[in-house]
């Protein structure tokens, strides 16, 4: 068994077509795993985003033309006012993670799972969205073993939300370095010329 951490990056896409979305922003969170054989195991992922959103032109306009129906001047300094906005973003998921070439020092790996994300915002005119969806994480990333009980990792995932709502379906693509903690009895590894030897 297995608990970790991880940091990284992500980045989004649009959340309401010709309105708003999102680019890139800080992913970070925590994993919990468990190794069932020498090239399967499960994990769940609980990750937290921040995301800065970009408004399109059609976007910027409705708020041009409310400003103007408000009576604010040009220099006025609520003009412009909801220009830096992020998107908090929660993902919740339950993996499982095939290893091709088992328990090795270098041990790269496929995950899919299923999950929900969980998204929050405000648009151009500072109307608020808040939606829960399901998502399909899909990944691929490789784990470097430093000791018996350390090992360091690197994952490449897309989080694929499905639409919901108002929102189209997200592609959360995020790029992540970590650290686990292992825990549990002695693996071997399962090596013809050294049949006995542990590694886990």
């Amino acid at each position: 068994m297995s608990i970790g951490c991880f940091a990284g990056m992500v980045n989004g896409g649009a959340l309401i077509e010709d309105w708003t979305g999102t680019t890139t922003g800080f992913d970070g969170g925590w994993r919990l795993g468990w190794d069932v054989s020498p090239s399967w195991g499960g994990e769940m992922r609980f990750a937290f985003g921040s995301l800065q959103l970009y408004d399109s032109f059609r976007a910027d306009q409705a708020l041009t033309a409310h400003d103007n129906a408000n009576g604010l001047l040009p220099n006025d300094p609520q003009r412009g006012r909801f220009d830096h906005r992020n998107a908090d973003l929660f993902q919740w998921d339950v993996d499982i993670v095939y290893y091709p070439w088992g328990e090795t020092r270098l041990r790269p790996y496929f995950l899919t799972g299923m999950g929900l994300t969980n998204i929050h915002f405000t648009d151009r005119l500072d109307e608020g969205y808040h939606s829960t969806c399901l998502s399909l994480p899909l990944g691929l990333g490789v784990k470097y073993l430093c000791n018996e009980r350390l090992a360091l990792r690197l994952d490449l995932l897309d989080d694929i939300a499905m639409s919901s709502n108002h929102l189209r379906t997200q592609h959360n693509l995020s790029l992540t370095a970590g650290a686990e903690l292992r825990f549990g009895g002695s693996r071997k590894v399962y090596w013809p010329w050294d049949l006995g030897r542990s590694f886990w």
